[in-house]
């Protein structure tokens, strides 16, 4: 009888604990953040595949890559095997750890999935198309931006007190152009940004609270954004703003053990990523220590001027004027209404903006990505500035106002269809075939396998025969690609097809030996049909001499243009950002990518 009430009291508890999660499921879903955020997330994914399987955009190896060759030589200390790392990781080491965590469980099923080959075999095949996780690298980089968002709310909630203006927050922000943008590829930005605003989420309870978790987690934030991308040095300003507005006396706030807590653990994290790999922190450009890269910087203080620095801010404010018009706006009007109800924030946010754009103007160059430092403080104040904007409105619009949408819908309309728009249309262009992607599908389909081309290709690439790549490396071994040794070792009976006998000039040296064809009469003379090309100039400055040289005269086959006529000077180069053209702009160019060439000898 005791056995039976105790298994009925089982299975109550059970069914109870069922509506349980079934009441926490929908309550979450209850909640318009949740929305905002999957709304974003989906908007984002839109440009993942971007590129592939041709290219990766610029940087975008360096993180992967890194991971990767953690893996190879199993090691966790780049600066054991510098000379292997410094080949493919030229920042700090950080973003390559996440990485390295993060993606082991994709190779593991990836590799389960390909039904256990060979280490050896299964190599080969991630050579020739590793495209399976730089797409997991970028989803993983995507929800990184959709955390930001929240960490963007979460802070708007600090400082206004407001679920609506900490929505509209959110809703700027999952709408920035450049917030989308860096969200789809794999680049440090979006993750310092995250830590960043992380760490000035943790700053915002030294203000209010003086805690000690609040001034070591803020520590540890931006030590690891510094340990991702230098820049986010300015994450300490914030904490350093918060901790001297308290309100207790100038002695104890120079001396309080809670705020050097906060410097000294953000530099011994600091100094663990420079002794991991002192490299990254040389950014490639030839200093030969970190020390010696911030003195480089140093010197960069003699060229400087304030008039440049005017410049320099104003070349961002045309950026923001055309990429986020209606945020920059809202935002100023978030300013003016932020001095009444949270003047320290409004203060807070005029000193990060100005003293983060000098840092880029004063010790690196002007790079329109690193917007996405101050976007989501802007959306915090833009959120605040349309949600007062919509309480003075339903004040003075009662009639409207009883209409319940009508007021957020005339905001709506005004505040965000122009970013939807713009967001709209870049999608629709990173949804469809990239110029490379749809010239290779015409050279598959009509130039027939086994076809000599001269080629001048940086990226796009086309299966070359054995015979075709053992001519290219007789005049310059150095350009083989991993691709092309899998190629050699690959049994004819699995050779990829079509297949063309392919001599890409753009891989060979230009002191290369050998007898290498100069004129279209040589290279006719040796059996090549055609000739294909790519370039980025509507003018095809950007060509090699040598190239140029060869299709002068020769009959155009067929152009694949990213738009018709003459309207641009040069293709749109999606590295992460689009800072050449405006926004409107986007609505005459019919897809993104180079200009792509065929021509007959």
């Amino acid at each position: 009888m005791i056995k039976t009430q105790n298994t009925k009291n089982v299975w109550s508890f059970r069914i109870l604990d069922l509506f349980g999660i079934w009441n926490l499921f929908f309550g979450i879903f209850r909640k318009p953040i949740v929305w905002v955020l999957l709304g974003a997330f989906v908007l984002r994914l839109f440009g993942i595949p971007y590129g592939f399987p041709l290219f990766l955009v610029n940087d975008e190896p360096a993180f992967v890559l890194g991971a990767l060759k953690m893996m190879e030589l199993k090691t966790l200390v780049p600066a054991w095997h510098s000379a292997e790392f410094q080949k493919v990781l030229y920042y700090p080491p950080f973003l390559a750890y996440f990485y390295l965590i993060a993606l082991a469980p994709v190779l593991a099923v990836h590799y389960l999935a390909s039904g256990l080959p060979s280490l050896a075999a299964y190599q080969d095949a991630f050579t020739m198309n590793p495209s399976f996780l730089w797409i997991a690298a970028r989803v993983l980089n995507a929800l990184m931006g959709v955390l930001l968002i929240y960490v963007v709310y979460r802070l708007a909630q600090k400082v206004t007190s407001s679920e609506r203006a900490s929505l509209l927050a959110a809703l700027f922000l999952a709408v920035s152009f450049y917030e989308i943008q860096l969200s789809q590829v794999v680049r440090h930005w979006m993750s310092a940004s995250l830590l960043v605003y992380l760490a000035w989420l943790a700053s915002e309870r030294i203000r209010s609270s003086g805690s000690w978790r609040a001034y070591v987690g803020t520590g540890i934030f931006a030590g690891i954004g510094m340990g991702v991308n230098t820049s986010a040095i300015i994450a300490l300003l914030p904490a350093a703003l918060g901790h001297f507005g308290r309100d207790i006396s100038w002695m104890g706030k120079m001396f309080s053990l809670r705020f050097w807590s906060l410097v000294i653990v953000s530099l011994v994290i600091v100094a663990i990523s420079v002794a991991l790999y002192p490299y990254g922190f040389t950014r490639g450009e030839g200093a030969a220590s970190p020390g010696g890269d911030i003195l480089m910087r140093l010197g960069f203080l003699a060229d400087k001027s304030f008039g440049a620095w005017l410049a320099f801010l104003g070349d961002y404010a045309k950026l923001l004027i055309w990429y986020e018009p209606l945020l920059l706006l809202g935002a100023a009007f978030g300013f003016v209404f932020m001095l009444r109800h949270n003047r320290p924030f409004t203060v807070h946010c005029s000193l990060f903006t100005v003293s983060y754009i000098s840092l880029l103007y004063l010790f690196f160059n002007e790079i329109p990505r690193a917007l996405i430092m101050i976007i989501p403080a802007f959306a915090v104040l833009a959120g605040f500035g349309v949600d007062r904007i919509m309480l003075w409105l339903q004040s003075r619009m009662s009639a409207v106002a009883a209409r319940g949408v009508g007021i957020p819908l005339l905001l709506g309309v005004f505040f965000f269809a122009y970013a939807a728009v713009t967001d709209m249309r870049y999608s629709i262009l990173l949804f469809r075939k990239e110029t490379r992607l749809v010239a290779r599908e015409w050279i598959r389909e009509n130039i027939p396998g086994g076809t000599k081309i001269v080629a001048d290709l940086p990226y796009l690439r086309l299966t070359n025969t054995k015979e075709g790549i053992r001519e290219l490396a007789s005049y310059d071994s150095s350009g083989l690609r991993s691709q092309d040794r899998v190629l050699l070792r690959t049994a004819n009976r699995a050779y990829p097809q079509p297949a063309f006998h392919v001599l890409n000039l753009h891989y060979v040296s230009p002191g290369a030996s050998g007898g290498l064809p100069q004129t279209a009469d040589d290279f006719r003379r040796q059996g090549y049909r055609y000739v294909v090309v790519e370039y980025g100039h509507a003018d095809k400055a950007d060509l090699d001499s040598r190239t140029r040289g060869l299709i002068e005269g020769l009959p155009l086959v067929e152009r694949f243009a990213p738009f018709t006529g003459e309207k641009f000077d040069r293709a749109l180069s999606l590295s992460g950002e689009i800072a050449s053209v405006p926004p409107w702009a986007l609505f005459s160019f019919d897809r993104f990518g180079a200009f792509v060439d065929v021509y007959a000898l």
